[in-house]
């Protein structure tokens, strides 16, 4: 009797406990309107519990406008547009179109889908026409602000990437920009590649590709060669300036023809310095006073001039009157030594030196002459024995240059 009345006890709190779960697809009830009722007829039902017996076929980003309702198969309005414009993540089933979560439509194309009566959007693809007027390609600037000149036909942002110096960032020009727009924006010297966006409402972009120049800096002549005495033929000019397209020499007496130098050919660069010469034929000018000075172009066409030297041409080599027997080497004890005895004729002299291989195979030079006595170099030399006597040079001041040959291998 006692087991009795605990099994009662005991079925009774199991029912108290027990939770009877009724879903869409058990509840005797055609949900979906389809004609089918629950699980298995509604082929929205994969089981008993399933909680719906709705299909859905597919989401849309939806686009409304003021008015545009979403309606079920029941006739009820499930979702309508209050404002000017709306945007709601759409499920289109077979029960009728209701809004559900935001993130069902992530990645989708905007406005597929118009509301009840088809709505006002159409699904824009299009990017927006951007003309870019300023910067062309191959401008040259001649200030690091270069000109932005747009126009794009409907409201975009605008962006820039600068493809050399920007590190694969977007800078943001301006937003909202509809019709024609300018704005300066500062660029580095030298070569600039860019590319320019503009992105409407929907996220549609356009790129146009720009190449230009930007050359703030004026180009600056340091040192010009001869600087003042005599000028022998060859010309000489140090300038900084990244960007040169023509450096020319003008010399003479009373016209002065230019001459441009060949940038690639005669001149080097180092650290942003260009070290040119240029050697011209002055024989014409031998004995007379001729007037010199650069002038350097740079991309911008920004110049400058070097200062104006006046010199006296001297073309001609020194004359060396006793080329045969201008040196003698001594004997006995005095073996070691060579004894020069150089005639020269030159007006504007300035040295005699000598070559000469040492001991170790190097080649030495060292002054004979920084003056003449009477036209005369007159001077005596130690030599190791097995050093080699090559050649004399006898220079004046205008850098002509007289070579006499030696070949003496001091041997004692």
């Amino acid at each position: 009797m006692l087991s009795i009345v605990l099994l009662v006890v005991v079925l009774s709190v199991a029912m108290v406990n027990a939770r009877v779960v009724v879903t869409d697809c058990s509840d005797g009830v055609d949900n979906d309107g389809d004609g089918n009722i629950d699980y298995p007829a509604d082929s929205g039902c994969d089981d008993a519990s399933d909680r719906s017996e709705n299909v859905v076929f597919y989401y849309a980003d939806g686009c409304f406008v003021k008015g545009d309702a979403l309606m079920n198969v029941f006739g009820d309005e499930t979702y309508e547009c209050e404002h000017d414009k709306c945007y709601a993540c759409v499920s289109v089933s077979e029960i009728g179109n209701s809004t559900t979560l935001t993130s069902r439509c992530y990645g989708l194309p905007k406005c597929g889908f118009g509301g009840a009566e088809g709505g006002s959007f159409e699904l824009d693809v299009t990017p927006p026409e951007l003309i870019v007027r300023s910067p062309e390609n191959d401008d040259v600037f001649d200030s690091r602000k270069v000109l932005f000149d747009l126009n794009v036909n409907e409201e975009s942002d605008i962006y820039y990437l600068d493809n050399i110096n920007g590190r694969g960032r977007w800078s943001r020009i301006a937003g909202g920009v509809e019709g024609d727009y300018l704005k300066s924006i500062s660029f580095k010297d030298g070569l600039n590649d860019i590319t320019i966006k503009a992105v409407d409402s929907e996220n549609n972009p356009v790129e146009v590709d720009r190449v230009f120049y930007v050359d703030s800096k004026e180009p600056k002549i340091r040192k010009t060669y001869p600087k003042k005495g005599f000028a022998s033929g060859l010309f000489e000019i140090e300038f900084s300036e990244e960007n040169p397209v023509e450096v020319v020499l003008f010399y003479g007496v009373d016209s002065f023809p230019g001459v441009e130098l060949n940038i690639d050919s005669e001149c080097s660069v180092d650290r942003g310095k260009y070290y040119c010469s240029k050697e011209v034929d002055l024989q014409g000018f031998d004995g007379d006073e001729i007037e010199y000075w650069f002038e350097i172009k740079d991309i911008a066409d920004n110049v400058d001039e070097s200062k104006h030297v006046v010199l006296e041409v001297d073309t001609s080599k020194p004359e060396v009157l006793n080329p045969d027997d201008f040196w003698v080497q001594g004997e006995g004890r005095y073996e070691r030594y060579v004894y020069f005895n150089i005639e020269i004729n030159e007006n504007n002299f300035d040295e005699v030196s000598y070559f000469y291989e040492d001991t170790r195979g190097n080649l030495r030079e060292r002054r004979l002459c920084s003056r003449l006595r009477d036209g005369v170099c007159s001077i005596k030399k130690s030599f190791r024995s097995g050093e080699s006597l090559l050649n004399i040079q006898v220079v004046d001041e205008a850098g002509n240059v007289k070579i006499l040959p030696v070949n003496l291998d001091v041997v004692y």
